[in-house]
């Protein structure tokens, strides 16, 4: 798998719920850059029924 540019990500689960259906601004932290590794990794909790 090959990874081109930058990408992260942010959870959203233990935010809040919104009536908002418009926008909402979130802050996605920088040390959270989606790689291969990252993404593999977070897959595989998911597979495992794990939290990350």
């Amino acid at each position: 798998m090959a990874m081109h540019n930058a990408c992260y990500w942010l959870s959203l689960r233990d935010y809040p719920s919104t009536t908002n259906p418009t926008t909402i601004t979130v802050d996605v932290p920088l040390a959270q850059r989606l790689t291969t590794d990252s993404l593999m990794r977070m897959m595989t909790l998911a597979s495992n029924r794990e939290i990350a």
